[in-house]
């Protein structure tokens, strides 16, 4: 009696610990791909086992909650062991950890190193192989109702262990380049225009190019006329800081550094090494790296110089105002204002004081800028951000009403306000213009566009009956370059290019030799034959070698 009671207590205790058990494999086998996945995203992270497996033990211990719900309520809602739905939570465990690899190589293809999407997609090559193993076990035993032997559980074990080994060996096989700074050869000085950068984040020629025609734009209308224009295209996913640091600097954002807004480092993860790119897992952000401390992108995590910075070390004065902090730039310290435009004006009467005081404040930047701007600087970057708010409050609207017909109220209003956010910066860059020393260049460029809401979107506002007034950078629409002065072709059309070209474009028409290790390329098209036989396209290896201050800053 006494003996069969305690087999029975002896097979509830094994019945008990295989439920509560069996579930935590899944979840450390999650825990160790999504440790990998980690790694993967961040290559200049150092491996060390003790660091491997106290991430994956930390995400395995985050997950297994989840992975004993879900098993106990099947189990129980089914009536089955909990033994026989492990198999099937392993496959999709390999088929999700082999769908992220592929997901993430594809979605940062430019925030990575080359070599690492490669080891990325022959990870997801093993685990697709796991997870092929794992169902083929899974579906044999379901469907003849066969319990798991010693040797299937061992198949499982060993595959199982297999893609942690195939997701680690693929990681520790990435080699990053280590960059060699050649020796700088100091330039010949030779005469270039002075240059003055306006930055607009969110300008697209889609607006530009049909206001330019009605006439509502004169100046944007004797830049198209007088100079070159291209479409810049970006590149997911949508990060400003990332984009305007490519548009800046030449160079993908693998190789600047600033790959996204702000940088997060844990206690217990590798030795507190800094982690820029994140999966984008749901709540990742607010799950997945339990105290951590988040800091904001700084200077200290460029690594490419942006083009006023290259021009001071080369002792060619720049002054570059309102950039991101990141980028070594801040706004000028402004003193009273400028009287009001017939613009901001209009706005005030369109009961939007708001966008009156943002054109406001954007033409008074432009303005004190140009007039801080010594007789020694070569160039002026100024960047505007009052167009990107006006955008994406109101360039649905404007699309409505200008391209498609609609006739609601809002939509025309929403039309007319961007309108004349449009005509109050094309009256401050005419005044630019106007105040350039011969000879003179003038570029306006965005690193991204804006557009009106599509898809599913569009058709839930609609069916809604709501206005589609609010624009969208999602999908990253392209940019804009607008250039004109002296050498530049007059009145051409630029197939599109990448928003890396803008500065090795601009640096040519500076009479500076263009940077080797620079992912863009010389829009050449953009300049005068007799410019590019006169001054032919000169190479230095880098630009990163040269002394001077770290950044530029405002006076």
């Amino acid at each position: 009696m006494d003996s069969s009671r305690r087999l029975r207590l002896d097979r509830a205790a094994r019945a008990r610990l295989e439920a509560w058990g069996l579930p935590l494999l899944p979840a450390l086998l999650a825990g160790a791909h999504l440790e990998g996945l980690l790694l993967f995203l961040n290559p200049e992270v150092a491996l060390t086992l003790p660091g491997l497996l106290r991430g994956s033990l930390v995400y395995g211990l985050l997950l297994a909650p989840l992975s004993l719900a879900v098993h106990l309520g099947l189990a129980r809602r089914r009536r089955v062991a909990v033994r026989r739905l492990v198999p099937w939570s392993l496959t999709l465990v390999a088929a999700f950890g082999a769908l992220g690899d592929w997901v993430h190589a594809s979605r940062y293809t430019f925030f990575l190193p080359p070599g690492i999407n490669v080891q990325m997609i022959k990870t997801a090559l093993w685990l697709t192989l796991g997870a092929l193993i794992f169902f083929y076990t899974a579906l044999l035993h379901s469907l003849h109702e066969r319990r798991y032997g010693p040797r299937s559980r061992l198949l499982l074990l060993l595959v199982a262990l297999g893609t942690v080994y195939a997701l680690f060996d693929r990681r520790t096989s990435f080699r990053p380049a280590i960059p060699t700074l050649p020796r700088f050869v100091g330039l010949a000085a030779e005469g270039a225009p002075r240059l003055a950068l306006v930055v607009l984040p969110s300008a697209t020629l889609d607006a530009v190019l049909p206001l330019a025609e009605q006439g509502r734009l004169p100046f944007f209308s004797f830049l198209l006329a007088e100079g070159a224009r291209a479409r810049l295209a970006p590149f997911g996913p949508m990060r400003p800081l990332a984009l305007e640091t490519t548009l800046a600097t030449g160079k993908l954002p693998y190789r600047h550094g600033l790959v996204g807004d702000d940088v997060v480092t844990a206690p217990w993860h590798l030795g507190e090494a800094p982690l820029r790119l994140l999966p984008f897992a749901v709540g990742f952000r607010h799950w997945g790296i339990p105290g951590g401390r988040w800091r904001a992108e700084s200077e200290v995590d460029l690594r490419a110089l942006p083009l006023w910075t290259l021009l001071l070390r080369l002792g060619r004065g720049a002054l570059a105002v309102g950039f991101p902090p990141p980028l070594g730039t801040g706004a000028l310290a402004t003193t009273g204002a400028l009287p009001p435009a017939g613009a901001e004006r209009e706005l005030e009467l369109l009961g939007e004081p708001q966008l009156a005081a943002a054109l406001a404040a954007d033409r008074l930047r432009l303005t004190e800028a140009r007039t801080r701007w010594s007789a020694d600087d070569r160039a002026l970057f100024v960047r505007l951000e009052g167009l990107e708010d006006a955008s994406l409050a109101l360039f649905g609207g404007f699309q409505a009403a200008l391209f498609e017909g609609r006739r609601e109220r809002s939509a025309r209003r929403a039309a007319d306000l961007l309108v004349a956010y449009y005509g109050g910066l094309d009256s401050a860059l005419a005044e630019l213009w106007a105040g350039l020393p011969e000879p003179r260049l003038l570029a306006v460029a965005s690193p991204y566009g804006v557009g009106a809401p599509q898809g599913l979107e569009r058709i839930v506002l609609d069916l809604l009956g709501r206005p589609r007034l609010e624009g969208r950078l999602r999908g990253a629409p392209d940019g804009l370059l607008l250039l004109a002065g002296d050498g530049v072709r007059r009145g051409v059309p630029l197939p599109a290019g990448s928003i890396a070209d803008l500065a090795p474009t601009l640096l040519y028409a500076l009479a500076l030799p263009v940077p080797r290790d620079a992912d863009g390329r010389v829009l050449v098209g953009a300049f005068e034959p007799a410019l590019l036989q006169r001054r032919p396209l000169t190479f230095v290896p880098s630009y990163e070698g040269l002394p001077g201050p770290a950044a530029a800053s405002a006076p």
